[in-house]
């Protein structure tokens, strides 16, 4: 059985929600909220927005928080 860690349960739990269209676009990802969906800390949901950040598919403004990227045909096709 595969276990995973808080961090990269909190980064599929994430991803998934990006994919599929659950988070629109200019959605703020709150770190508290989304760690009680996920049912983990903040500090795995930081890492896991660090990451998804990291990859193009959401933003991070210095002092305003983590938002969904609006994402062009080309970028959705590529993940």
């Amino acid at each position: 059985m595969l276990v995973l860690s808080s961090s990269q349960k909190a980064y599929e739990y994430i991803r998934g929600k990006l994919l599929a269209g659950d988070l629109p676009p200019g959605t703020q990802l709150v770190n508290r909220a989304l760690a009680g969906e996920i049912g983990v800390s903040c500090v795995p949901v930081r890492e896991a927005l660090s990451r998804l950040s990291s990859e193009g598919l959401v933003a991070q403004v210095s002092g305003m928080g983590t938002y969904v990227r609006r994402l062009d045909p080309q970028e959705l096709e590529g993940l």
